[in-house]
């Protein structure tokens, strides 16, 4: 049975002043499964560490639905600085972004499966979400199985040369 952890975005604020890289999250789900988040605020309280959400470690099956992603406004393009982030190495499957607010930040949502021999994340969802002011990629997906882009809505004011508001790399549909 999935854990719902629910509130009002406006006064549930998950935050984090993190200093170090080994602690660069306000949310780190490490192999965990079946978490959903909805109707809160994660925030940032650092510039050169703030990411919001890490998934790692074959998290699986979690869903983030009608909350606000509260990142830092940069000129880098660091991942340190990504909203949600999945590192190449795992495979993060089934994970939900849907009805959310993601504003700041170098990267909005830059996940990343494996190669083509490890495997690659399966069923991801970027559905309806609101992004706004990411510097350096709104929505990056790589290495990733029958995943769907769907419905967002992407504002930038980003003065970033090299700026993508949707990258798919190496995306397939029922490998």
């Amino acid at each position: 049975f999935p854990v719902t952890i629910l509130g009002d975005s406006t006064s549930v604020i998950l935050q984090h002043n993190s200093t170090v890289s080994t602690q660069n999250h306000v949310v780190q789900l490490g192999g965990a499964d079946w978490f959903r988040f909805r109707k809160m605020t994660f925030k940032a309280l650092n510039a050169n560490f703030a990411r919001l959400v890490h998934l790692v470690g074959n998290a699986d099956h979690n869903t983030f639905e009608n909350n606000r992603f509260l990142g830092v406004v940069t000129t880098k393009t660091s991942s340190d600085r990504a909203l949600v982030f999945s590192p190449g190495g795992t495979t993060d499957n089934h994970n939900v972004f849907r009805n959310n607010y993601l504003k700041d930040g170098s990267d909005g949502i830059w996940l990343n499966g494996n190669t083509v021999t490890s495997g690659y994340e399966i069923g991801t969802v970027v559905e309806n979400n609101r992004f706004e002011n990411q510097y350096r990629r709104t929505i990056n997906l790589a290495w990733q199985n029958a995943s769907v882009i769907a419905g967002n809505r992407i504002v930038s004011n980003t003065s970033y040369s090299s700026y993508y508001a949707i990258v798919a790399f190496i995306i397939v549909t029922g490998k």
